[in-house]
């Protein structure tokens, strides 16, 4: 019998991005070596536009309970792998790993094996109140003994170990970018620009600030207000929502700086990439962000924080990495890339395109993905 995985993800932005994108494709390369999959997010996933699609392009998608109804999302994941007979389940982002697991171990009580793959896309060490601090010992204590993981970076195999898991079941496999769709744009930037209100003669950088903290918007707003009376072409476009509007609010009031944006969601973020003089990932805490990917695969310059999470991307010619929390570092790697003359400039964002397709592609992380799903059904 051809092996069948379970895709659970708790996943359900207005855009898709690179995540559903790496599925996809993982799906089509699958279906080559036998595997079927079937993809499942939160039933609010089920109002946009990207869902449909998948479904119309041939793939299996359902949906579930949202990850804080844990036991009625078991239920849900529970009749979904016997209709599919389901061999793994592989979630993404944490959120139904408790609920993949109870579900795991009703089919295993069954008489059923299945194999529970949880991928660690996020950095482990977050915040939270006493709810999420029981939910997390939850997690790691009484349900990671018997679970196979993905950790999308170095620093957060050595947090899953630290929290109990065994090392012998962590595969490192940093997250990938589809370049081509990465590249892919709805208006062009010229048009974006004109929308922002930016001119062809400035200079943009680009941040996304959907968690203002951990993503750095103080640091950015801070080196932009040092860089900006002598750099008056520059322009920061923070893309975000509803949380770094409330941020600017606080700070800012109603008078907003003359250099700043702010920049809505777009279906296709090429659109800013190919706008943006650099992107600036100045983050706390990552993962593995596909932001920076999806900016390198446009050929844009980038200026990244220190931090586990970007460290093979700082590993690129035209990438500046930083110390964290310095708002002075952070200015004086904008300020290099903008004294950059037009043809470093050209050859340094060259060099990220490259860097990305030779090293973080689709192809090679289909393959390691379908290699692990092999090496662990044959145990």
């Amino acid at each position: 019998m051809s092996p069948s995985v379970l895709h659970i993800a708790a996943f359900a932005p207005q855009y898709p991005g690179n995540f559903v994108a790496a599925l996809r494709a993982l799906d089509w390369q699958g279906r080559d070596r036998g595997v079927q999959s079937t993809f499942v997010f939160p039933a609010t996933a089920a109002r946009h536009q990207w869902y449909a699609s998948l479904a119309e392009s041939g793939h299996s998608v359902a949906c579930v309970p949202p990850p804080d109804r844990t036991l009625s999302a078991a239920s849900a994941i529970l009749a979904l792998a016997r209709h599919t007979r389901a061999h793994m389940l592989h979630t993404h982002f944490g959120g139904y790993d408790l609920a993949a697991s109870v579900a795991a171990r009703r089919l295993r009580k069954g008489g059923g094996r299945v194999a529970l793959l949880w991928h660690l896309h996020s950095d482990l060490e977050r915040g939270g109140g006493p709810i999420r601090w029981l939910r997390e010992a939850l997690r790691w204590r009484l349900l990671a003994r018997d679970v196979h993981f993905i950790a999308v970076a170095e620093h957060i195999r050595r947090q899953a170990a630290a929290r109990g898991a065994d090392v012998a079941r962590i595969q490192l496999l940093p997250n990938c970018v589809d370049t081509v769709e990465a590249r892919v744009t709805d208006r062009g930037p010229a048009a974006a620009r004109d929308a922002a209100g930016i001119g062809p003669r400035q200079r943009a950088l680009v941040l996304y600030g959907w968690d203002p903290e951990r993503k750095g918007v103080d640091l950015a707003l801070d080196a932009v207000a040092t860089l900006a009376p002598a750099a008056r072409d520059v322009v920061l476009g923070l893309i975000g929502g509803e949380k770094l509007e409330g941020y600017l609010g606080k700070r800012f009031g109603a008078r907003r700086p003359a250099w700043l944006r702010v920049l809505p969601a777009v279906p296709h973020p090429a659109d800013y990439y190919g706008m943006a003089y650099a992107f600036l990932s100045p983050s706390r805490r990552e993962g593995m962000p596909y932001s920076v990917l999806e900016a390198m695969a446009n050929a844009c310059p980038v200026v990244l924080s220190r931090i586990g999470g970007h460290l093979l991307m700082c590993q690129a010619e035209g990438a500046l990495d930083v110390p964290p929390d310095h708002a002075r570092a952070l200015a004086g790697a904008i300020r290099e890339i903008l004294d950059w003359t037009n043809a470093e400039h050209a050859r340094r964002g060259e060099a990220n395109r490259q860097y990305v397709e030779r090293h973080l592609g689709m192809a090679r992380w289909t393959g390691d993905i379908l290699a692990l799903y092999e090496e662990i059904l044959r145990r």
